[in-house]
């Protein structure tokens, strides 16, 4: 499934933060950080492609990995972590038909 972290992260005020995506952030932190079962070389294009605000394709365990370390990291605070949780679900909701069970 194909996904698009491009929306801008918020402050706490609910204002975009000006020239920063959430992709942009995960980016950054897929670029640092082992994620399980994810590859040096898929992840390297991952983070490439995120910080230049491109979509990224992933099979349900990638997506399921990215979202475990997102809920799992003390890197990042849980104000932005749960921004990008909650867009990778709003992603996988747009291509399973409306279904956040996961």
């Amino acid at each position: 499934m194909k996904i698009d972290l491009s929306k801008n992260l918020i402050n706490i005020d609910r204002k975009p933060v000006e020239n920063k995506t959430i992709g942009q952030i995960l980016g950054e932190y897929i670029a640092s950080k082992k994620i399980e079962n994810i590859g040096p070389v898929k992840a390297m294009n991952w983070a490439l492609d995120l910080y230049e605000n491109k979509p990224i394709d992933l099979d349900k365990s990638e997506f399921d990995n990215i979202r475990k370390a997102m809920e799992s990291t003390t890197e990042l605070s849980c104000f932005v972590s749960g921004q990008i949780i909650e867009c990778l679900l709003d992603n996988y909701e747009v291509h399973t038909s409306g279904k956040k069970d996961i």
